[in-house]
C-alpha cells in the first residue's frame, strides 16, 4: 500500500495498523456526479477538506461526471464503478473490492441508492466507519424504499441529514432509528454575492432582459417536485397586475416540453425567458427582483441559500427544510404549496415596497452568512468524521 495512507490490513487478517505519517482515507459514494444540490454540496465538501489530512475519493455509480468535471480538483480521485439500471445485486461485490483495494477508514454515501448499494458493501468490505446522507424529506418515499431503509439502519454508524426536517421525517417513518447528525448545507457567499444596480442593468441588457423591469426569477431541475405549473401561473397573475414583468427559469430535464406548454397556454412567451442548466448561477440570481421557490417538498434547498447570499427576497412554499431557511417577514415570505394566488400576493408585495425588499435581501445575506457558510459546513463533517474515528479507536483523541 502507499506510505502515504493512515492505516494498511496486517498480516494477521483485516485489523488496521497505524502509519503515523498519513492521511485518513475516504470514499464518498453517489448515484450521478450531476449538476444537482447534493453533488455540489459534496464536492465543495471535498474542496474544502485539508488534503494533507485527507486522501478523497469519489465513485459515482452512473457515467454523469459533469459536477466533478466543473471543480477540478486534482486532489480528488474519480472512481467508476457504474451499476445497472435497476437492481443490481453485482454493485455489491464491484464496489466491496474498491473499498478492500483501497483500505478505506470512511465510507460516506450520498443519497438513496449509494446509501443503499454502498452500505452493505462497506461493511462487507469491513471498513471501519460507514456514514449515510440523508438529502430530501422521506414523504415521498415508497414503502418498499422504506422498508429497506428500515433493514439497513444497523449498517450505518450514522446517517447525516441536511436539514432538522430530514431528520424528523426519516424519523417518523422508521421504527428503529440510526443515530442522526444534522449538518447543514453551505453556500459559497464569495461566490454568490449582490452586485450594484449598474452591473444589473448591463447584465440584463447582455442577457435580452429589459434594464428596468421587475425579474422575478427561479433555478431548478424540471421536476414534478418544484411545481413549475403553479410557478406559472403566480407569472401569469404577476403580469396582470404588472404587465412589464419579466420571469426567468433557469433549468433542464424531463418537464421542459411541458414547461413550454403551459407558457404558451398562459400566452406568456414574451414574458418568461426559459433558460439551461448554468454553471454560472451565480451571475445570472443578482438580476433577479425577487428569488421564488415553488417545490411541493424539499430536503434543504441550495438555490434558497444561493439567493439569500445574492441578497435577494425570497418567496418560497412552506415545506420541509425551506422553512429552516427563510424567515417568514425577515428573509422572505412563505406560502402553502400550490397556492399560486399567495405566492402572487406575495410577489406583488416586495414589488410595491422596495425598502421592505432591501431588507429582507441584507436579513437573508446576513442570514446565509453567519448559519450557511462553506465553512461551517466543512468544519462540522470534518468534526463528525474525527469523533467516529475516536470511537472506533483508529485515531486518538488529540489527532
Amino acid at each position: 500500500m502507499a506510505k502515504d495512507t493512515l492505516w494498511y490490513y496486517s498480516a494477521m487478517g483485516s485489523s488496521y495498523q497505524n502509519a503515523s505519517t498519513a492521511r485518513i482515507k475516504i470514499l464518498h459514494i453517489i448515484g450521478q456526479m450531476s449538476h444537482g444540490g447534493a453533488e455540489r454540496q459534496l464536492m465543495e465538501l471535498c474542496k474544502g477538506l485539508a488534503p494533507e489530512r485527507y486522501a478523497l475519493s469519489i465513485c459515482s455509480l452512473t457515467p454523469e461526471w459533469a459536477m466533478f468535471d466543473q471543480y477540478e480538483l486534482s486532489h480528488v480521485t474519480r472512481i467508476e464503478c457504474y451499476k445497472k439500471i435497476g437492481i443490481d445485486p453485482a454493485i455489491i461485490c464491484r464496489l466491496a473490492k474498491i473499498m478492500r483495494t483501497g483500505h478505506y477508514d470512511i465510507v460516506h454515501t450520498w443519497l438513496y441508492t449509494a446509501n443503499t448499494w454502498g452500505r452493505i458493501a462497506a461493511r462487507l468490505a469491513g471498513v471501519p466507519v460507514v456514514i449515510g446522507s440523508l438529502r430530501v424529506t422521506s414523504d415521498w418515499q415508497s414503502r418498499t424504499r422504506t422498508t429497506i431503509s428500515q433493514i439497513l439502519v444497523p449498517l450505518a454508524d450514522v446517517m447525516i441529514a441536511n436539514a432538522q426536517a430530514v431528520r424528523d421525517s426519516d424519523m417518523a417513518k422508521l421504527l428503529v432509528h440510526p443515530a442522526y447528525e444534522v449538518i447543514y448545507n453551505g453556500v459559497d457567499t464569495k461566490r454568490f454575492l449582490p452586485i450594484d444596480p449598474h452591473q444589473v442593468r448591463q447584465a440584463r441588457r447582455s442577457l435580452g432582459l429589459p434594464e428596468n423591469s421587475p425579474v422575478i426569477g427561479t433555478v431548478g431541475r424540471f421536476d414534478p417536485q418544484k411545481d413549475y405549473k403553479t410557478w406559472l401561473r403566480m407569472a401569469y397573475q404577476v403580469r396582470s397586475s404588472i404587465p412589464n414583468a419579466h420571469f426567468v427559469i433557469v433549468g433542464d430535464g424531463e418537464l421542459r416540453p411541458a414547461i413550454n406548454a403551459w407558457i404558451v397556454e398562459l400566452g406568456l412567451e414574451n414574458n418568461v425567458m426559459l433558460l439551461d442548466s448554468r454553471s454560472d448561477i451565480e451571475r445570472i440570481m443578482p438580476l433577479f427582483d425577487v428569488f421564488v421557490l415553488s417545490s411541493t417538498y424539499e430536503g434543504l434547498p441550495n438555490v434558497v441559500l444561493e439567493a439569500m447570499a445574492c441578497g435577494l427576497p425570497v418567496v418560497a412554499t412552506a415545506v420541509d427544510g425551506t422553512v429552516e431557511l427563510v424567515h417568514h417577514h425577515v428573509t422572505g415570505i412563505l406560502v402553502a404549496p400550490g397556492d399560486a394566488g399567495g405566492l402572487t400576493e406575495a410577489v406583488l408585495d416586495i414589488l410595491a415596497n422596495p425598502e421592505q425588499a432591501r431588507a429582507m435581501g441584507q436579513a437573508g445575506r446576513s442570514h446565509a452568512k453567519s448559519e450557511f457558510s462553506l465553512e461551517r459546513m466543512v468544519a462540522a463533517t470534518d468534526d463528525l468524521y474525527h469523533r467516529l474515528l475516536v470511537k472506533k479507536g483508529i485515531i486518538k483523541q488529540d489527532s
